[in-house]
């Protein structure tokens, strides 16, 4: 199993050479950080186009909360070639819960969590850095028996 995790910074114009390098790579998953409102629909449909089938961004599952402008127009994408069910989001107790994606992963072997992270940088948001830190932490040391995997830009 590959999984490539990547902070895209948000990059419009530089999508298709970001996009080219991932498929370069052949993951069976794919996190993405800092996916905007405006470059989403791209990242879907060309990610669609080259197999990943099972697609789950962190705005479509928090789009009752935010406007996601500012500070808070940053989201996450998850890719995948297995089936993707999301984790309810409302169990991290997190300031910005669109910096969080959770899925349970189906893959061909074996059901295992995904946990994508974008945390706040602390310079500009204050203790939302930290507050996020101690949201995950908290949920992910309760015990488990799926097997977890934590990634992302931290």
């Amino acid at each position: 199993m590959k999984i490539i995790s990547w902070n895209v910074a948000g990059r419009f114009h530089k999508q298709k050479s970001q996009l080219n390098s991932l498929i370069s790579r052949r993951p069976d998953l794919i996190g993405l950080q800092e996916i905007t409102i405006k470059t989403l629909p791209l990242w879907e449909e060309r990610l669609r186009k080259v197999g990943y089938r099972h697609i789950i961004s962190s705005f479509n599952l928090n789009s009752k909360n935010n406007d996601f402008t500012g500070p808070r127009r940053y989201g996450i994408l998850v890719a995948s070639r297995w089936p993707l069910t999301a984790v309810e989001q409302r169990s991290f107790k997190i300031p910005w819960q669109e910096r969080l994606l959770s899925i349970l992963v189906h893959s061909q072997n074996i059901d295992f969590e995904l946990h994508v992270a974008y945390i706040p940088p602390g310079s500009s948001n204050g203790w939302i850095k930290i507050e996020t830190f101690e949201g995950i932490y908290k949920f992910l040391a309760n015990n488990n028996d799926i097997p977890r995997i934590l990634c992302g830009d931290f």
